[in-house]
């Protein structure tokens, strides 16, 4: 019992994520970043992270954390025979497989015997094979996307055969993700449409789901927004590696960029990539002459400082795209597609240019680089809607509902 005018001792939290958070390198971490601040605000946080990283944490991230511990994966062929061992389970699917070790799996299963926790939160659908199969503390899901709607709108844009099995895997996916949902006291959830597609799935989720919307450090991209863009510059950011943004981009690069003229606004345009990529990836967009590629930068803000316009091609969506929200808060206007500003409140040639179709996609690029009114009225409306997405806001707001849901200490 706690002396008495002593503090309670406060109750510890279990957090499964596939990379580290700290890398910020894309839109998963950042929500699982955020999310591990803003529970640790009131609990003793465990994170558990599936990838071993590259890079220590830093220290006010450590700080903030009870323990931190991560697993090599395996590579090479023997990561290729876990995905597909783990894939051909009834219970499974190729999206979600093989990101777990046995090291981890009896990790965690070791951490929730020692310990109370209040939950332990599945940051990543492919975590859920980490969950013990006994001991195992009440079941928290954040769900990033509703995985299963966005690996189904993702076949749409696949050509046959491969069409036909992301179909097929997008029902297993579906078997996962319900599975989870079900098990969990509760969902948080991006968006509103995230909710409604679970709901979906799997009926009486929207009774126990809470919406904590992606957000962007609004604070961080101060030196961008004083920055002056290079005119004509259309950037292209995000995690290139990710099927779904990889989508997007290759449709950019083949049909709106053919469609872009050599200059606008009497000055050149010029095209960047820049975000995480493969090699693979890094090569096949070679043969562009017209791209500049940057590949894996330190900081995407010296991207971002350069850039006069942001395009945000998606063609299969869920969720929200923290992209969208990080160029509102640099300052920079937003060329998009209908499904890329899904999932955030916008409105077309106020805070955001919404275009559906490569010819008015490129039409849309050019009007905002020859446009000085419509520039500064779009980057003024992306401003203001980001102050609304700030995440040491959304941090509060994640605390609130953790004790409204399973309590504080």
């Amino acid at each position: 019992m706690n002396a008495v005018g002593s503090d309670p001792k406060p109750r510890r939290y279990l957090m499964l994520v596939q990379q580290a958070p700290w890398k910020l390198n894309g839109g998963a971490l950042i929500r699982n970043y955020w999310m591990a601040i803003g529970v640790a605000r009131r609990y003793e946080l465990d994170l558990i992270v599936a990838e071993q990283a590259d890079t220590p944490p830093p220290p006010e991230f450590a700080a903030a954390c009870a323990s931190i511990a991560s697993f090599a994966r395996p590579q090479g062929f023997a990561y290729t025979a876990l995905r597909i061992a783990d894939a051909i389970r009834p219970s499974n699917s190729y999206f979600s497989a093989g990101q777990v070790t046995r090291a981890q799996a009896d990790h965690v299963a070791r951490m929730c015997r020692e310990h109370a926790y209040a939950a332990i939160h599945v940051g990543d659908l492919n975590q859920h094979v980490s969950l013990p199969r006994t001991h195992c503390p009440p079941v928290w899901y954040d769900a990033h996307n509703c995985e299963s709607a966005l690996v189904r709108r993702q076949a749409d844009y696949e050509r046959w055969p491969m069409s036909a099995l992301v179909r097929i895997d997008a029902a297993r996916v579906g078997g996962v993700e319900g599975r989870i949902v079900e098990r969990s006291i509760h969902v948080s959830a991006c968006s509103r449409e995230d909710v409604d597609d679970l709901e979906k799935l799997r009926p009486g989720t929207a009774s126990k789901s809470t919406v904590i919307p992606n957000g962007v450090d609004v604070a961080r991209y101060a030196s961008v927004r004083s920055a002056a863009p290079k005119r004509g510059c259309i950037t292209l950011t995000g995690s290139m590696d990710w099927r779904p943004t990889q989508q997007g981009l290759l449709w950019f690069v083949e049909h709106v960029l053919p469609r872009l003229p050599e200059t606008a606004g009497g000055v050149p345009v010029e095209v960047r990539v820049a975000g995480r990529m493969t090699q693979a990836l890094v090569e096949r967009l070679r043969v562009h002459p017209r791209l500049v590629l940057v590949p894996n930068p330190p900081d995407m803000r010296d991207e971002l400082s350069r850039a006069h316009v942001i395009a945000v091609p998606v063609l299969a969506a869920s969720g929200s795209r923290l992209r969208l929200l990080e160029a509102w808060a640099a300052g920079r206007p937003v060329v998009t597609t209908p499904s890329g500003a899904s999932g955030l409140p916008h409105e077309s040639g106020a805070d955001v240019m919404s275009a559906e179709g490569a010819d008015p996609f490129a039409t849309a690029c050019v009007r905002v680089i020859e446009d000085d009114a419509l520039w500064a009225r779009l980057r003024d409306g992306g401003l203001m809607r980001a102050a609304d997405y700030d995440w040491p806001r959304i941090a509060d707001r994640i605390v609130a509902m953790h004790e409204r849901v399973i309590g504080g200490a």
